[in-house]
């Protein structure tokens, strides 16, 4: 598979085309592909709950120093009362059971309250120490109680931490 090397890619998500189909069917869609790549769950979810548009910077595949933030900025769509809360999160792929795994020694960006409607937010996270590769990157929205996910979808990338 060929790789753009574009400095801030955007990513298109062609899960939320899946999502408003679904949800025009009174339907939630639970996985995407074969692999669990995007998992929408919770009463009620509606199209109307997405984060779209991210870019990556440095991009992948790319090998960063320890402490060297992934930096992200993304557009979100919600109607949820109350607001939301989004979280970037590195997923790695357990070499022993080929489960997605948070990635060790990861330090993160906390969430602020997302208004309802629409707007644009921004993330990092860093490997701090151990080798590690960063085999995706969990995109979550939830709840401004963080009882309630609305929207979830996992991307491929390719970062190794040294």
């Amino acid at each position: 598979m060929k790789m753009l090397n574009l400095r801030r890619a955007l990513i298109a998500m062609p899960a939320a085309l899946l999502l408003f189909v679904a949800a025009a069917h009174g339907q939630e869609q639970q996985q995407l592909g074969e692999t669990g790549e995007a998992t929408f769950g919770g009463p009620g979810i509606t199209a109307a709950h997405s984060v779209t548009q991210i870019g990556m910077d440095p991009l992948s595949p790319n090998v960063l120093k320890f402490g060297q933030n992934i930096n992200f900025t993304f557009h979100y769509d919600t109607t949820q009362v109350g607001g939301v809360r989004i979280f970037i999160r590195p997923i790695s792929i357990d070499p022993v059971t080929g489960a997605d795994i948070l990635t060790p020694n990861y330090a993160a960006c906390g969430s602020p309250l997302y208004a309802t409607g629409s707007g644009t937010g921004t993330c990092s996270f860093t490997i701090t120490d151990v080798d590690a590769s960063v085999d995706k990157i969990r995109i979550q929205m939830w709840d401004a109680n963080q009882t309630v996910k609305l929207f979830q979808i996992k991307l491929p990338t390719a970062y190794k931490f040294r």
